[in-house]
């Protein structure tokens, strides 16, 4: 199986079940009506907000009787795959201090401008979680200019760093940090 998806919270109306593998939503009648989702064991499944794999996207593992307020009846387009430590999620950002409101979760890549791209918007993170192993630069400009930090451990408050956060690269934290990416002005 993979995945099942409901209409309703608590598994409850419509129900389309997929296995694994990539799915632009093509029923009609699921398109922005998804509220729970049931994951098998081993699999997760990330969700788009738009078709085609577009615009904000949030993974589910396990069972999951809530969607969340920012993604209920939100979903256009969905990913079902195997979870791996290989596309396990490796941070998250945060609306509030102390790891409140709306939460993104991060895969391990670069983020040149994350406005758009996430339920947390530009210059509005305020707290980080990063697992261990990992760090997430986090640069004031988008396309990694400005000033930046390196975060390698969860942090509730970014002091300076608050609600200025444009850009983002998240890597093994064995990897060099580069101030810039190559061929963007600071």
């Amino acid at each position: 199986m993979g995945a099942k998806m409901y209409e309703h919270r608590d598994f409850k109306g419509k129900v389309w079940s997929t296995g694994n593998g990539a799915f632009a939503t093509t029923i009609s009648n699921f398109n922005d009506t998804i509220s729970s989702i049931m994951v098998e064991p081993g699999y997760r499944v990330i969700a788009y907000e738009h078709v085609n794999f577009g615009g904000k996207y949030k993974i589910f593992e396990g069972n999951v009787t809530y969607v969340g307020d920012e993604f209920n009846d939100m979903i256009s387009s969905f990913r079902v795959e195997r979870a791996t430590l290989a596309n396990a999620v490796k941070a998250e950002v945060y609306e509030h201090i102390n790891y409140g409101g709306l939460c993104q979760q991060l895969l391990e890549g670069s983020y040149p401008q994350i406005d758009g791209l996430m339920f947390v918007g530009n210059d509005t993170i305020s707290s980080i979680r990063v697992v261990p192993g990992y760090q997430l630069a986090a640069y004031e400009h988008i396309n990694y200019g400005g000033r930046f930090v390196v975060y390698t451990s969860n942090t509730p408050a970014l002091g300076d760093f608050n609600d200025v956060i444009s850009s983002i690269i998240v890597r093994n934290a064995n990897a060099p940090v580069l101030a810039a990416m190559p061929g963007t002005k600071r």
